[in-house]
């Protein structure tokens, strides 16, 4: 049974900045809504990366690789052992995706003074979109630990199909409704679900509708 989930529901339980509210499971993943007011203290994920995707707001990624804004509906993949915090001169709320069940080991209060050498760059789901041709064939955004995150443009039914492991379908633009065995949802922005592993469904836009899915590489 598909059971629809709202960001900004979940997130109203956030009564203070640096908390995060689970939304749903894919797989050893798990999806969260954290709330940033001020600045975070500098830490690193030894076992795991991070994913932050911009919902309102903007909250400034402070890594020692340099400094990235994260606007809404830009999406960034902070690698693990990367020292980071996460900064915003007033309220902004982001997406976090992280693995679960792995010690979440933090160390250290400001970055090393030889922590390597890399890139970041903030990715934007609009522009990714923009970029594909043909409706439900996904551009995939970035890999976290295994865990694939996709945008994909919909309009009109899709195929009838399946996957190995879950799928969560996060409503972008527009709107869509989910259907599989059991039943179907609409959703509006903002608003997901979670489809099981192994049941057929589809997704159906009766005008164009972007959607981002996260889904295991399995």
């Amino acid at each position: 049974m598909l059971e629809k989930r709202s960001i900004n529901h979940i997130a109203a339980r956030l009564t203070q900045p640096f908390l995060m509210a689970g939304i749903a499971g894919v797989g050893y993943h798990r999806l969260s809504v954290y709330s940033c007011l001020g600045a975070m203290g500098w830490h690193r994920h030894l076992d795991e990366d991070e994913v932050f995707l911009g919902h309102t707001g903007t909250l400034t990624l402070e890594t020692s690789w340099g400094d990235v804004a994260l606007p809404p509906g830009h999406l960034i993949r902070i690698p693990k052992g990367l020292p980071h915090r996460s900064y915003a001169a007033a309220l902004a709320l982001a997406l976090l995706v992280q693995t679960d069940g792995l010690p979440n080991r933090r160390n250290g209060h400001q970055p090393p003074s030889n922590p390597g050498s890399g890139r970041l760059g903030a990715v934007s789901v609009a522009d990714q979109a923009a970029r594909l041709i043909n409706v439900y064939h996904p551009r995939r955004l970035t890999v976290s630990d295994g865990l694939a995150l996709s945008v994909q443009v919909c309009l009109g039914a899709q195929d009838w199909h399946r996957h190995d492991g879950e799928q969560l379908v996060l409503c972008y633009q527009g709107h869509i409704a989910v259907e599989a065995q059991g039943g179907q949802v609409t959703l509006a922005p903002g608003e997901l679900t979670l489809v099981e592993a192994g049941a057929f469904h589809r997704v159906v836009a009766a005008e164009p509708a972007t959607a981002v899915t996260m889904a295991e590489i399995l």
